[in-house]
């Protein structure tokens, strides 16, 4: 087994294109930068910072993300003096069509993302998931689409290879939980998203500023799904505190055997998303840094024929900038339920519960450390699997 202290290979892309890269350790490239004087060792490594750079200004630019976590379970569980450790990266491509071909409206995206799973073994009882990176190791072409924007931005059509969760079901306030059903409710039976989003595409209409309409066909492993939301937006009070409200249903047309053994030619669900702002105070306006107090609830319905998962409610709050002199740290505590189908006798508990707790520490523009813990109770609705926590520390890399 290898020894989670240690760095091994997969860290040299990452430290590389860290060290390559203009934006790291807070750098901004000059305007027109000079070039380097001929014979210079540095010419190597000032090239590619300058050919990115060049690259942005006619509308090709390069993000990199990289995560980490390494996860472990307490003493009482089997197993538990192991570390279970795996990380993921991401090189993204924005390609601005305007920019690059004078296309107005028109844009592209491409992610070339790597999953590896290092060492240990996932701590399968729980059926939401602690990390939302965990999946089987491989390297994949994982998003690849093409967008139009018409009328005045007001009509947004997308296609290719697309994570269906960027534009359905998400819950923005809980982008730094860890636990996957902070990222949408696990009620959507096979929903195209990660580890594997599918082919499809989707259109999103504003109605007006802010009200916003969806609708989208996505491939799935044997059938197809369409996804439909609608989406509300407002501000309260004098500090203009924004909040939304997102009510989705979703159709999976695919052939499946239902649990008490008949079967059926698909299934469909319901999903309510509530985000809104409580309370915000500007640190500084030059900077657009604020402290901000925010609570989202998330609610899903399934038919508990062939989907395990019949019903879902989880919510929480999130603290950004709790600390004045740190403006980038945030604090979120949160929890999720779900409740099981009945058709399956295996879930005698019925329900899995998981209270989640983070802290985010942002160490520089492109550096953060998030301190996660996460405690399930009966862990897979089976009322023999001891209730249990799990540490995970995650490290982000991103530029």
């Amino acid at each position: 087994m290898l020894n989670p202290l240690r760095r091994p290979l997969f860290l040299t892309p990452t430290l590389l294109l860290f060290a390559l890269h203009p934006y790291a350790f807070g750098q901004t490239p000059a305007a027109n930068p000079a070039p380097p004087a001929s014979g210079s060792l540095l010419n190597g490594f000032a090239t590619p910072a300058r050919t990115l750079h060049q690259l942005a200004q006619h509308g090709v630019s390069f993000q990199y993300l990289y995560v980490h976590d390494l996860s472990k379970a307490p003493l009482a569980l089997p197993d538990s003096q192991n570390w279970f450790g795996r990380y993921s990266w991401d090189i993204t491509s924005t390609i601005d069509a305007a920019k690059a071909l004078g296309w107005n409206g028109g844009s592209a995206f491409l992610d070339l993302k790597q999953h590896t799973q290092e060492y240990g073994s996932v701590y399968t009882s729980a059926s939401q998931g602690y990390s939302n990176i965990d999946a089987p190791s491989r390297t994949v072409l994982y998003q690849a689409w093409a967008q139009q924007l018409l009328f005045n931005n007001r009509l947004r059509l997308k296609a290719g290879r697309i994570d269906a969760n960027t534009d359905f079901a998400g819950v923005s306030t809980a982008a730094d939980f860890l636990n996957s059903s902070m990222g949408f409710s696990p009620t959507i039976m096979e929903f195209p998203t990660y580890p594997q989003p599918k082919m499809g595409a989707d259109l999103a209409v504003a109605a007006t500023k802010s009200t916003q309409i969806s609708a989208g066909l996505f491939g799935t492993n044997n059938g197809k799904m369409e996804l439909g939301e609608v989406s509300q937006a407002w501000t309260l009070g004098a500090s203009q505190n924004p909040g939304r409200v997102a009510l989705g249903i979703w159709q999976l047309r695919e052939p499946l055997h239902c649990f008490r053994g008949d079967d059926v030619s698909g299934t469909q669900g319901l999903y309510l998303i509530t985000e809104q702002s409580l309370w915000r105070r500007v640190l500084s306006e030059k900077q657009s840094q604020e402290q901000r107090l925010s609570a989202f609830l998330q609610i899903g319905d399934g038919d508990g024929k062939a989907n395990p998962f019949t019903q879902h409610l989880g919510g929480g709050l999130v603290f950004s900038a709790p600390f004045r002199r740190r403006p980038s740290d945030a604090a979120g505590a949160a929890v999720t339920r779900v409740v099981f189908t009945r058709d399956l006798c295996d879930y005698d508990a019925h329900q899995e519960r998981a209270l989640e707790a983070y802290y985010k520490f942002s160490l520089s523009r492109t550096l953060s450390l998030v301190s996660d813990v996460q405690y399930f109770q009966h862990p897979g609705g089976i009322l023999a699997n001891r209730n249990t926590l799990i540490a995970t520390p995650r490290l982000v890399v991103s530029f």
